[in-house]
C-alpha cells in the first residue's frame, strides 16, 4: 500500500500502479469459527435469587400500597365515577361537573 502511495505522490502513470498493486495482494486464509458451547445440565448456573420490594423502596417510587389510583380513576366515565363514589365512600357526586373536577373528589376522599 506505501509504494501505491509513493506511486501516487512521485508522478507515475496510473496503469503502472494498478499493476503493482495487483501483484502485492497479500492472501487471506479463513479459519472456521467455533460456536459457543451450550451448558449442559451440571454445568447449569445457580437460579438468581429474586428480591422483593421493601417498604422503604415502594414510599421512594411513589407507589402506593392501596387506594384508588388517578389513572383508574381517568379510565371510567361520569357514571362509573358515580357508581364507584356510592359503593366505596357513601357520597353522592353531581354529575354535572367536569369528570377532572369528580375525579379530584374522589381522590380527595381516598386519602
Amino acid at each position: 500500500m506505501f509504494t501505491w502511495l509513493k506511486n501516487l505522490f512521485s508522478g507515475t502513470s496510473i496503469p503502472e500502479v494498478i499493476n503493482e498493486v495487483s501483484k502485492e495482494e497479500p492472501k487471506v486464509e479463513t479459519t472456521p469459527v467455533e460456536k459457543p458451547k451450550k451448558a449442559t445440565t451440571k454445568e447449569k448456573k445457580a437460579p438468581v435469587k429474586k428480591t422483593t420490594a421493601t417498604k422503604a423502596n415502594a414510599t421512594k417510587r411513589g407507589r402506593k400500597k392501596t387506594g384508588v389510583t388517578k389513572t383508574d380513576l381517568n379510565k371510567m366515565n361520569k357514571d362509573q365515577l358515580e357508581v364507584f363514589a356510592k359503593k366505596e365512600y357513601k357520597v353522592d357526586l353531581d354529575k354535572r361537573k367536569r369528570k377532572s373536577d369528580l375525579v379530584d373528589q374522589i381522590l380527595a376522599l381516598s386519602k
